[in-house]
Formats: structure tokens, sequence, C-alpha cells
């Protein structure tokens, strides 16, 4: 192929090139940043029932996300709400599933602890240092169940009565 050719082909390929120009690679778009982490999340507080001295009631209950402990008025809630001698769960009694004897009837364990609210039971009186209650519409003399709070989160062991009748002497 003579020289003459050569530059024919040759300006025929740089013809060829300037006339198609490559596109260049479409721009990658960067992700947007992800949003800042806050140092602390915020933690909506709790709505806890609590029985204190024959009361119960709801309060609001925050999460330590250091310590991992829950927190009442910024007290520890094992704290705010001690387990103590008011608390069927603290008395042997209760472990050794003896009867309870209750305005002269006794009553023995029925079935497992249950959760219950506000307008669930009232108190209608005391067995050894812990309250007893009953349902608003239970009979005044004798409440066929009577509840008895095993811990102070409104946890309550249900006793029925005993059928052999009322407790002499007692």
């Amino acid at each position: 192929m003579g020289t003459r050719r050569w530059c024919v082909v040759l300006a025929a390929v740089a013809a060829c090139a300037h006339a198609t120009p490559v596109a260049p690679p479409p721009a990658q778009l960067p992700f947007p940043p992800p949003p800042p982490v806050p140092d602390q999340v915020p933690v909506e507080p709790l709505t806890v029932c609590v029985v204190r001295d024959g009361v119960l009631r709801y309060v609001s209950v925050t999460y330590d996300d250091v310590t991992g402990d829950s927190l009442y008025q910024g007290r520890r809630f094992r704290e705010a709400f001690p387990m103590d001698s008011s608390y069927a769960a603290s008395a042997r009694w209760y472990h050794d599933y003896e009867t309870v004897n209750f305005l002269n009837h006794r009553y023995v364990i029925y079935g497992l602890p249950r959760a219950l609210g506000p307008l669930d039971i009232e108190a209608r009186g005391e067995y050894r240092g812990v309250t007893v209650f009953a349902e608003p519409t239970a009979s005044r003399t004798v409440p066929e169940v009577v509840y008895l709070p095993v811990r102070p989160t409104c946890e309550f062991q249900p006793y029925e009565t005993e059928m052999d009748g009322p407790v002499r002497g007692g």
C-alpha cells in the first residue's frame, strides 16, 4: 500500500473519529449522606401500673440507656417501689401455698398470678400486712375470689374460697 493511500485511510479514520465522538460516562450521583445520629435517642416514657400501700395507680417510667435501669422520677424503679413485706412474694406463707384467712373464711390459691389495673379491683382488707383486693362487684361479705399483690407492678395472686365453710375462731 502506498504512502498516499495510507494518508487517505488515516484521514478517513481521523474524520470518522471526529464525526462520532464517544459520549463521556454518565456522572455518578453520590448517595446523600446519612442523617446525623443524635448522642441519645429520646425514649418515650412507659406507663406502668403499681400498687403501693393498698392503692393502684399508673406511673410514668423512663429507661436509662447508660445503666439499663427503669427510672421513676429520676430514681431506680426498684428503689421507688421496693419489694417489701406488703407483697405476698416476700412472705413464706405465700411460697408454702398456705390458705389465707380473710373475713372468717379460708381462701386457697387459685391459678397463676395475673396483671390487674386500678379499675379491676379495690382494697377490701388486709392479711398479714398484705392488702387484700376483690372485684368491685364481688360480695362485700364473702367475695368468691380475692387478690393479693405479689409484686409492686400490679401482679396479683387470686385466691378462691375454700369449700369447707367458714373458719372457726379465725
